[in-house]
């Protein structure tokens, strides 16, 4: 497995530098060589697989990932660094690899032998660990499939007892840990079931005594961690996604408590603050520690006064500025002054010259004193104006000294407040963690080495289990308490990690740990009850890739939409383009021109048809235009952006980039098309997940616009094709595709 990490990590950065046009940048700069050096250094050392393990056998934090992409230079040489790509979840990863040899014994063989594990698993308790209000309640806000998860996610999982505090195995925990895997097709309401799940496990702990959430408080004398018969649970996820989806959710709804009713929950965000969605950045532990400073810092008794300090430092900050601002205005009028006293003195002595000139001697004394009173005058009141300017100028620098020795002193103990803040600061932060009910973060993020010693979390929920490597599930599993749960909640039938080293894919690295219990006999619970798509759309993906097991819910009838009587725009229609012809585009990356035309108008007769907007717009809240390669992507991008009136209300994205999401209105261009008779497949088209993935996302319309001939050489889309076909929704597109549309028009 470490092997095949290794090598995922060389393709990875392969591909980026590829992409990124990294050398190409550099070609002619200062350097140049030296780059391309590093570079290639950068291959070899991930070449070397005990070196990247060596590397983080030696330290508790592995050297940052920039020290791989720059060996050591020869001494005055200059070095060219570029940021190629994260290698922190791989080296996190790896961190996981080896931290299971340490694992407890009983977590070893679950994941070494998970069908053996739990063979016993899976009868019920004869005590119920639930309160009766709580269970009640649950059964009323989730279908029965959704209940059965929730139960099997109890299945031997046994609270501790009261006063047994967090010591684990304490108060009938079981001997190991117990595993439960939950299937979550498209729209069956997987986060409403988590959160199911997160309500069960902590009301099995609060039914003693009610504990009911709040918000976070700094640590104080009446301020204690969450302790006693308390129950914390974990969740994580693949994406930043999911996990802000599920903190977005407790937030706004939060839980259902002992007692049956809904209470707030204290939730913490881990991960970095930019990743974060808006929603959830409020609960993110920075947010929550930074909250905690600022009570202590306005708290009697507290040395935290950073925050007097910085009021402090901006009060003598606009004095300052004030004062500054009368220095710029004395030192303008003083530079007036001057230039009028220099005037006046010149118009003075031009005015002697001139009158001895023209009378000689005359002129009487005291004619000439006359004459030059007014000047004299005038240049002592200017002399005087300068004087005064000059004193309030000496005057207001003085000022000026002072408070800028002020605003330094300011300053320094502002600077050695937030010292002691930041030494502060991960005692705050391990009291958040410790006060926090439930804990949200990235599979990644929970590698980090921000968990205080002997914290650990009795049940782990971990989302998009199906869409992670194995070794991105291990991460979090050394904080699982002895004895805790572990819920894997995924769908192997959608698509898959992203693997981009064919030596790995071939090892089996793509497999998730979801799917490799599953293969091995674990149970899976399976929601089968969906609320996303209009029962023309669900039908064929229910029956293909679900054996029918997976039904449509009691409002999807509202799906219905008035547009639905057009002949072009029924709820789920196969376009069948037998003109278009594939192309590589940017990259090696397929397009196909012809369909992308049809989509763009599509979408225009949609968006703008004057009696589809007027009577419909509200119908269509969001539509995505999807295709399976970037370069049809891209060109979505263009023509949309260069539409007015697409610009904005329609997305463009590929299927593996819109796994987990929903839009009203899909439209799909399936890209691959060749002449009638011509041979050869359809690609990673043909992978089944991928085409689940693509006819699930809609929930008013599907309209898949493709090429019929080459599709069906694929069994998968061969089906679909027949399907549309015997529901009457296969539409020829020949030639221009006005007639078409125009056929939009028509009641």
């Amino acid at each position: 497995m470490r092997a095949l990490l290794v090598e995922e990590v060389r393709a990875q950065l392969q591909l980026a530098m590829a992409e990124g046009g990294v050398l190409q940048r550099l070609e002619g700069g200062a350097g140049d060589g030296l780059a391309r050096a590093r570079l290639a250094e950068c291959q070899r050392v991930s070449d070397h697989h005990n070196c990247v393990w060596e590397i983080l056998e030696a330290s508790p934090n592995p050297f940052p990932p920039t020290l791989l992409l720059c060996a050591c230079a020869p001494l005055g040489s200059t070095a060219i660094l570029v940021r190629v790509t994260s290698l922190t979840p791989h080296y996190r990863q790896l961190a996981a690899l080896a931290r299971c040899a340490r694992l407890p014994l009983p977590l070893q063989r679950l994941l070494l032998d998970p069908g053996a594990a739990t063979a016993g698993q899976g009868a019920p308790h004869h005590d119920d660990p639930l309160p009766a209000p709580l269970r009640n309640a649950l059964a009323a806000r989730h279908n029965a499939s959704q209940l059965a998860a929730i139960r099997g996610a109890l299945v031997d999982f046994r609270p501790p007892s009261s006063g047994r505090g967090d010591q684990p195995g304490a108060g009938g925990w079981g001997s190991g840990p117990s595993l439960t895997l939950v299937q979550g097709p498209p729209g069956t309401g997987k986060t409403t079931a988590i959160l199911g799940m997160v309500a069960a496990f902590l009301g099995c702990a609060a039914g003693a005594r009610g504990r009911a959430g709040g918000t976070f408080a700094p640590p104080c004398s009446d301020s204690r961690p969450a302790s006693g018969e308390a129950v914390r649970v974990l969740l994580c996820a693949q994406s930043n996604a999911a996990v802000d989806e599920l903190v977005g959710r407790l937030c706004q709804r939060g839980i259902l408590d002992s007692y049956g009713k809904a209470r707030a929950v204290r939730v913490l965000r881990l991960g970095t603050l930019e990743s974060a969605a808006p929603r959830a950045s409020a609960t993110h532990i920075d947010a929550i520690v930074a909250e905690m400073e600022r009570a202590e810092a306005g708290g009697a008794g507290h040395g935290f006064a950073w925050g007097s300090h910085a009021r402090e430092v901006q009060d003598v900050a606009k004095e300052l500025k004030n004062v500054l601002q009368d220095i710029e205005c004395q030192e303008n009028q003083a530079r007036l002054i001057r230039p009028m006293i220099s005037e006046l003195r010149n118009e003075l002595e031009n005015e002697s010259s001139s009158r001895r000139r023209r009378h000689g001697d005359s002129e009487s004394a005291s004619e000439w004193e006359e004459d030059l009173e007014d000047i004299q005058a005038a240049m002592q009141t200017m002399r005087e104006m300068l004087r005064g300017t000059q004193s309030s100028l000496a005057s207001l620098n003085r000022e000026k000294t002072e408070l800028l020795e002020r605003k330094n002193q300011a300053e320094a103990r502002m600077k050695s407040s937030k010292e002691s803040a930041s030494s502060r600061r991960p005692d705050l932060r391990a009291h958040a963690l410790n006060q926090a009910e439930v804990v949200a973060g990235t599979l990644s993020a929970l590698g980090a080495d921000i968990f205080p010693p002997g914290l650990a979390f009795h049940a782990i929920i971990c989302d998009e289990a199906a869409q992670a490597v194995e070794p991105a599930s291990l991460v979090p599993l050394h904080l699982l308490a002895p004895g805790g749960k572990l819920v894997l909640v995924g769908d192997p039938k959608q698509l898959p990690a992203t693997v981009i080293s064919c030596g790995a894919a071939a090892g089996m690295l793509s497999q998730s740990l979801f799917e490799r219990c599953q293969k091995a006999g674990t149970p899976v619970e399976m929601l089968t009850e969906q609320y996303r798509m209009h029962p023309a759309i669900s039908a064929w993906p229910a029956r293909f890739f679900y054996d029918a097991e997976l039904v449509d819910g009691p409002d999807v009838h509202t799906l219905a939409a008035p547009f639905h009587a057009h002949r072009c725009f029924p709820p789920l229609a196969f376009f069948d383009c037998m003109e278009g012809m594939e192309s590589r585009g940017s990259g090696g990356s397929l397009e196909n021109r012809e369909e992308a035309q049809l989509a763009l108008k599509l979408c225009t007769g949609k968006l703008v048809g004057r009696e589809l907007l007027g009577s419909y717009g509200g119908e269509v809240e969001s539509l995505v235009l999807l295709a399976p390669y970037s370069a049809q992507v891209s060109a979505f991008k263009r023509h949309v952006s260069a539409n007015a009136a697409l610009k904005g209300r329609v997305e463009c994205s590929t299927v593996d980039g819109y796994q987990g999401r929903e839009a009203d209105v899909v439209i799909f261009s399936s890209v691959r098309a060749r002449a009638q008779y011509s041979r050869g497949g359809v690609g990673f088209l043909a992978d089944a997940r991928r085409q689940n993935v693509a006819l699930t996302r809609a929930k008013r319309a599907l309209w898949v616009v493709g090429r019929a001939t080459t599709l069906q050489c694929s069994e998968p889309w061969a089906a679909f094709i027949d399907h549309c076909r015997a529901q009457g929704c296969v539409i020829p597109v020949l030639g221009s595709h006005d007639d078409l549309l125009h056929a939009t028009h028509q009641t």
